[in-house]
């Protein structure tokens, strides 16, 4: 009974596992078919514009209408298939139905600053 029961309990974690992977592989190919051709990175961009990831301090270059863009919400960070992307803000909303970890800034320009460091600060 024990030995029965164990392998039941083996089973229905292995279906777990396989059911998150499954719902995982779903999203990225979502993303994959949301951002394709939405990208508005620069190919002359050299601006660097700064933001925390994770527990690092990552960056995205930038021209400086995209910059300002950015700081005002109106474009957005998204990450996909270890790539950082500039997007709308539609899209990055739409990113962000899709997979919350996905979208990895989106500036709210009506939220209070957080320290007296203006954000078109370059580093």
């Amino acid at each position: 009974m024990r030995a029965k029961q164990e392998k039941d309990e083996r089973e229905q974690a292995q279906r777990e596992v396989e059911r998150i992977a499954r719902e995982k592989r779903v999203r990225k190919q979502k993303l994959a078919a949301l951002l394709d051709g939405k990208s508005l990175n620069a190919a002359d961009a050299d601006v660097p514009r700064h933001f925390p990831h994770g527990n690092k301090i990552r960056r995205v270059y930038v021209t400086a209408a995209q910059l300002q863009q950015l700081n005002r919400g109106d474009m957005a960070v998204v990450q996909i298939a270890g790539r950082y992307l500039l997007v709308s803000r539609e899209v990055a909303l739409q990113t962000q139905a899709i997979d919350e970890l996905a979208l990895v800034l989106l500036c709210d320009p009506n939220a209070p600053a957080e320290d007296d460091v203006p954000d078109d600060l370059v580093w």
